[in-house]
């Protein structure tokens, strides 16, 4: 109940909007990393629900994921119960990692994130010689 109480009076619009905004400044921060490949485009109003799926040179997803999780970031990585649409996008020996933000993600969060991922690539760089 106090779920569909805070949808209510939040509205569904005004959720969606903010979780597009916030998935929106991620895409565009990660689609500036060379180490960072996006599986998914850039998100639209209406067409879109705010989940990037992405993977890092050098890293598996569970790799990626392990690294994120230190640093407090919650993500899920592999499959995700969809063995036939990695096979399709050639991810299906390694998944990807799926990053949500949602109504409580605060835009200094997803600048925390960016900052880690920003990290996470030049580092990668470095490694796999980009």
């Amino acid at each position: 109940g106090a779920g569909i109480d805070f949808v209510e009076k939040k509205g569904l619009a005004r959720i969606y909007s903010h979780e597009l905004r916030m998935v929106t400044r991620l895409y565009d921060a990660m689609e500036q990393m060379p180490s960072v490949r996006l599986y998914t485009g850039r998100p639209a109003q209406g067409l879109y629900a705010p989940v990037l799926s992405f993977n890092v040179a050098g890293l598996s997803s569970p790799e990626t994921a392990a690294l994120l999780d230190r640093e407090g970031i919650a993500v899920r990585a592999g499959l995700h119960c969809a063995p036939s649409a990695h096979k399709r996008i050639g991810t299906l020996d390694q998944g990807t990692v799926r990053i949500c933000p949602s109504a409580f993600t605060s835009p200094e969060e997803v600048g925390q994130v960016i900052q880690i991922l920003r990290r996470l690539d030049v580092r990668q760089r470095k490694q796999v010689n980009y």
